[in-house]
């Protein structure tokens, strides 16, 4: 085999390594790419649902406290009719509405 002959075969040889190489690099960062999107999309669903559940629960204890506060708020107004206040002066009393004070009146003053 001729000098000429063997480095035309090494960088023949060389060249298609390259060309192999780079077929397996592009392949490899493909999938690192896929991997990564997976991995990213289960880690924002995560989060996601963490922070939704901080959220839901935070809405949830606002609402509560905000119908325990009203519930309140009536259990007293009652009290106070029971005790033959005055109704306007229940709803300042209160901070109900005169008209909510007057609507418990009419039903009657037995607590539950």
């Amino acid at each position: 085999m001729s000098e000429a002959y063997a480095r035309l075969e090494k960088e023949i040889a060389a060249e298609l390594a390259q060309e192999i190489g780079a077929e397996y690099l592009a392949q490899g960062i493909e999938r690192g790419i896929a991997i990564g999107e997976e991995r990213g999309i289960a880690i924002g669903e995560e989060r996601g649902i963490a922070i939704g559940e901080e959220r839901g629960i935070a809405i949830g204890e606002e609402r509560g406290m905000a119908r325990g506060m009203e519930e309140s708020k009536r259990l007293f107004a009652l009290r106070l009719l029971e005790n033959g206040f005055a109704l306007e002066q229940i709803a300042d009393y209160t901070t109900l509405p005169l008209e909510d004070v007057r609507a418990l009146a009419a039903k009657g003053t037995k607590r539950p």
